[in-house]
This record gives C-alpha cells, structure tokens and sequence, in this order.
C-alpha cells in the first residue's frame, strides 16, 4: 500500500515492558478506528467517552464519532479547555 494512500497505517511500538502498547500513525487511522477496536476484541455498544480540546476536537471529533458509531459503539463527547492547566481534579471529575 503506498504511504499516501488513505488508509495507509504505520505502527510504532511504545516499550514499557509489560506495558508496552502500539501507536498507528497514518491517514485515515481514524476512520478505521471502530473496525479496529472490534478486531481487538473491543464488544459492540461498549460505551465509549471521547476527551478531547476544542482544538482537537473540532477537526477530528466527528469523523472519529462517525466511525465508533459505524462500528456499533455508543460514544459521548466531552470537550474540556485546551492546556496543562486545565488538567485538573475537576475535569477528572467531569470524567467520572
């Protein structure tokens, strides 16, 4: 698959031991992300809440949501402030 293509997804391995975990990095990544919960063995309406910034979210929150839900899960949004100061008890409550 050539690297411009619209589904054309790199993996970086994150090694933290036990931990570890993979990252894909591509165009299109979000677009398949539903399919590639379900093929991890994420269930169908799993309920699913998405944390993000208006700057993040904006862009890439619809076409994100539009594949969760594609993909059978029920998703919620909620858009917090953007910065490191907004990492607060308080937004963790809003979370919880």
């Amino acid at each position: 698959m050539a690297i411009d293509s619209p589904t054309a997804l790199h993996t970086v391995a994150v090694d933290l031991g036990a931990a570890s975990y993979p990252i894909l990095i591509g165009r299109g990544g979000l677009a398949e992300l539903g399919e590639r919960l379900l093929e991890r063995g994420f269930k169908r309406n799993t309920r699913l809440l998405l944390v993000s910034n208006a700057d993040v979210a904006g862009p890439y929150g619809p076409g994100l949501e539009r594949s969760l839900h594609q993909a059978g899960f029920l998703v919620e949004s909620l858009v917090i402030p953007a910065g490191e100061a907004e990492k607060t008890p308080a937004s963790i409550a809003l979370i919880h």
